[in-house]
């Protein structure tokens, strides 16, 4: 069974985080958590306008590496604390 991606998007402290990992647990399934918010935590900063790519890249290989760790262990879903989507629009 192939598991499905659930990507949480909206505003920032709206509860994303919370919700993403109540819904794991739930279904169950594996959480990935947001990418930025490590980046930020880590270099004490917003993400530079060249550095965008790099952000959504990375949260893109994280979801990647949960679903083939879903698949492997037969969970349903992966559920992410937001998409490169939303790097996208936070970048501009």
């Amino acid at each position: 069974m192939t598991p499905q991606r659930v990507c949480l998007l909206g505003a920032e402290s709206t509860g994303k985080t919370t919700l993403a990992a109540q819904l794991a647990r739930a279904l169950p399934g594996l959480w990935v958590p947001e990418y930025l918010r490590d980046f930020c935590r880590l270099q004490g900063r917003v993400p530079r306008p060249d550095e965008q790519v790099h952000v959504a890249q990375e949260q893109m290989r994280h979801e990647s590496l949960a679903l083939a760790a879903a698949q492997r262990a037969g969970l349903p879903a992966v559920v992410c604390d937001t998409a490169p989507l939303m790097t996208a629009i936070y970048s501009r």
